[in-house]
């Protein structure tokens, strides 16, 4: 599967957040996503997914338009940076929404604290987080749009996450976007540059060092 994005506008009132993005993302391929805080990651993000609106998107599927918001497809996921989840699910419920056992979570991640029965708001931020990963993961969505999903994680739960997201990536559009630069690098294959409104395709270390973005 291919997935376009083509001349995104993008503005809050007299703020213009997005001005001419574009990006070309497949299947076989984990697409990472950096840019300085306030570049409008997030927003881009939610914008390709629907829940926002932008002046002006054209967003296509296999070079066909799509003219329903992505989320009506029943194609894509969209992890945010806030919680899926009320806090007062159990483990086991979130799971269950996406047809997994608390075995199963195991089984991904033998090394985590968290007990089963547990309530989520008991848990902590990167532990909360997992759960929500282990469900992108395991979601059967062709797009998986991933915000800031290392964040909390251990090092060692994040190479496990890693490993997941290379598992499923050959059937599976990922845009991946987070502050741990280095993480999103070493994961990705093909990154997008959001800078001063605009996207810009980095080939290397070095367009990155010429747009004066720190590597």
């Amino acid at each position: 599967m291919e997935l376009r994005l083509e001349s995104v506008k993008l503005r809050f009132g007299q703020k213009h957040l997005l001005n001419s993005v574009s990006m070309q993302m497949q299947s076989g391929q984990i697409t990472g996503l950096i840019g300085r805080n306030g570049s409008g990651k997030s927003s881009l993000l939610k914008l390709i997914f629907g829940h926002i609106k932008g002046q002006r998107k054209l967003l296509k599927i296999d070079r066909r338009p799509i003219q329903k918001p992505l989320y009506a497809t029943g194609k894509a996921f969209l992890l945010p940076q806030s919680h899926l989840f009320p806090k007062e699910f159990t483990v086991e419920r979130a799971l269950g929404f996406y047809h997994k056992t608390f075995a199963d979570f195991m089984d991904t991640f033998p090394e985590t604290a968290i007990k089963p029965g547990q309530r989520l708001r008991i848990l902590s931020g990167g532990e909360w987080k997992l759960i929500e990963l282990f469900c992108a993961v395991h979601c059967n969505k062709e797009i998986l749009l991933l915000d800031e999903p290392f964040n909390g994680l251990s090092p060692l739960n994040s190479e496990l996450f890693i490993t997941e997201l290379h598992r499923i990536k050959s059937k599976t559009v990922i845009l991946i976007t987070d502050h741990r630069i280095h993480e999103v690098m070493a994961l990705s294959d093909q990154m997008y540059l959001l800078d001063k409104g605009k996207s810009s395709l980095i080939v290397e270390q070095d367009d990155l060092r010429a747009a004066g973005y720190p590597v």
